[in-house]
């Protein structure tokens, strides 16, 4: 084996090692790095997050880090004026950059608030919500909670 065989496959093996923690000790993305949540997404697209997460005209969401509004601004325009999307992010430039974002599009029902939603499940169901369904990972992901008394959903990303 060829020195520069060696080198590539210890590089190789340390790209591997990296995905692996990195899926497994998952962070935000610091908004210094925000390019990289602006990249496109070619598994979870938008009209693929439509159709899994089936939101309806009027309907209030909440999206749990949503980064730049890759995904946020076209979910506020499916709810339509009458719905609302509350998003929640660690960061403030974050959802700075987001609101920007909206105000420019013309998108008026959106929501924020910084905090960190680590306990949102916990709180969740001290609420009196049930967890019904998830769509995405554990760092971008969408869940349905639903009131056990009422027909009205809450999603959480």
């Amino acid at each position: 084996m060829t020195s520069a065989s060696r080198v590539a496959g210890a590089g190789a093996l340390a790209v591997g090692a990296a995905a692996v923690w990195w899926r497994r000790h998952p962070s935000a993305c610091p908004y210094g790095q925000r390019f990289w949540v602006e990249l496109p997404h070619p598994f979870i697209t938008r009209a693929r997050l439509r159709d899994a997460l089936g939101p309806e005209a009027g309907e209030r969401l909440l999206e749990i880090g949503p980064g730049t509004g890759f995904y946020t601004l076209p979910v506020a325009e499916w709810l339509g004026p009458q719905g609302r999307l509350d998003i929640v992010d660690v960061q403030q430039p974050m959802i700075d950059h987001t609101l920007r974002a909206a105000v420019q599009r013309g998108v008026e029902n959106i929501v924020a608030a910084q905090a960190d939603a680590r306990t949102l499940e916990r709180r969740a169901t001290a609420a009196g919500l049930r967890h019904e369904r998830s769509v995405g990972n554990r760092i971008g992901a969408f869940h349905r909670f639903a009131r056990s008394d009422d027909a009205h959903s809450t999603q959480v990303r």
